[in-house]
């Protein structure tokens, strides 16, 4: 109940950082917890970490339907599962771009170093993937069909197969415009997110 978690809260909170606390210092001692897990109860230590917001040092627990530790298959599964999701993501983000929700959403080369920096502060495992995430994100874009990305010179080639014959050279030009101003577009609204961050409540 309440008072079992304002207990527990109590308990956490004495495991302080060493010297003065600031926000994510791990407590210098873990915090040993006992945890009932399919009809088999656990002894395991977790190290809690110090909130700025809450003044004392906490624990989180999540809940997943996947095994923390899963075999190849279920990895590889996994693996597909998360990169359709940031392709998915990523495709709607610029379709989308001129809606506010989905324009706040893109970050520039100042958030993303930023994001990751505070990733391996925490967790490096976890690190990797968003550099995983951010490299496919960035893998998907350059495969957009316009020039100069990547994508622009593989579908004009594809065009000159089908022609039989060479593009002709002022349309590949008129046509890298659409691209260059879709690339110019993107970083100038991920640096203006980005200061905004800076400006406002942080990068989250």
């Amino acid at each position: 109940g309440p008072k079992d978690l304002t207990a527990l809260q109590r308990q956490i909170a004495t495991h302080r950082c060493s010297g003065k606390p600031r926000e994510g210092c791990l407590a210098a001692t873990p915090a040993v917890l006992r945890v009932e897990r399919a009809g088999s109860v656990l002894t395991i230590q977790v190290r809690p970490r110090y909130s700025a917001e809450l003044k004392r040092t906490r624990i989180g627990f999540a809940f997943g339907s996947r095994p923390l530790h899963p075999d190849v298959i279920e990895a590889a599964r996994t693996s597909l599962d998360l990169m359709w999701a940031v392709t998915k993501g990523t495709v709607q983000a610029v379709v989308h771009i001129f809606e506010k929700e989905q324009r706040e959403q893109i970050s520039g080369v100042v958030g993303s170093y930023e994001i990751t920096r505070q990733a391996f502060t925490f967790d490096a495992r976890r690190a990797l993937a968003l550099l995983a995430v951010i490299s496919l994100s960035l893998a998907i874009i350059n495969l957009f069909p316009f020039l100069p990305l990547d994508g622009g010179h593989v579908f004009w080639s594809l065009v000159e197969k089908v022609r039989g014959k060479p593009v002709p050279y002022r349309v590949m030009e008129q046509a890298s415009v659409v691209g260059f101003l879709l690339v110019v577009m993107l970083f100038f609204i991920g640096l203006s997110n980005d200061i905004g961050r800076l400006t406002g409540g942080g990068f989250q």
